[in-house]
């Protein structure tokens, strides 16, 4: 069960930003290269951080950055029109800023910062059924748990920590007793290979 919300609504919560959409529009069209770069942005989240950014400053981008340009110019689009922000200066920086807001130009971070099982992407996507294949689903940090009712809201702190989304009304403590009642596979202490 959802927490309060349909399946749109948790669609719109997840995906339902312009960029979002254009990226999903244009997903064929997109460079392999910079769908990778952005799924591995692992140190993306250091950019919330205040320390680690004024210690990386301009000297390594840790995002991948998109824009709303159709036909997967996202990235390349969003790439030239971060260049010339950076060129406009500091006096610039109101004018820098609706610039980048014209082509809604945003950055993209690595996705275990919310949801390393996927779930709440499926979910988010509408689907009422989702089969996850996970290590761990009850150590917090892990994901799975986190989208249970009352999971703490953030684990560690960027660039290592994590955001959580506690989208199922289900608490915790209930994923943990329906965790543990799934049966097992009793697997032969002699085996070698699961057949």
């Amino acid at each position: 069960r959802l927490r309060g919300m349909s399946a749109n609504e948790v669609a719109q919560n997840w995906s339902g930003s312009e960029v979002a959409l254009t990226l999903a529009r244009s997903a064929g069209h997109l460079p392999l290269v910079d769908v990778v770069a952005s799924s591995s942005a692992a140190l993306g989240g250091g950019r919330l951080n205040r320390l680690f950014a004024s210690v990386t400053g301009n000297c390594m981008n840790t995002a991948s950055w998109v824009s709303s340009a159709l036909r997967g110019a996202s990235y390349r689009n969003a790439a030239a029109r971060l260049d010339v922000a950076d060129s406009l200066g500091p006096s610039k920086t109101t004018h820098a800023v609706k610039l980048l807001a014209e082509d809604s130009i945003q950055a993209f971070i690595d996705g275990g910062y919310l949801d390393n099982t996927g779930v709440a992407w499926a979910v988010g996507s509408g689907a009422t059924e989702v089969l996850a294949v996970v290590n761990n689903p009850t150590t917090p940090g892990d994901n799975l748990i986190d989208l249970f009712a009352g999971a703490p809201p953030a684990i560690g702190f960027p660039p290592i920590g994590m955001l959580t989304s506690q989208i199922f009304a289900e608490s915790v403590k209930h994923f943990h007793k329906a965790y543990s009642d799934f049966p097992r596979l009793q697997i032969p202490t002699d085996a070698r290979f699961l057949k």
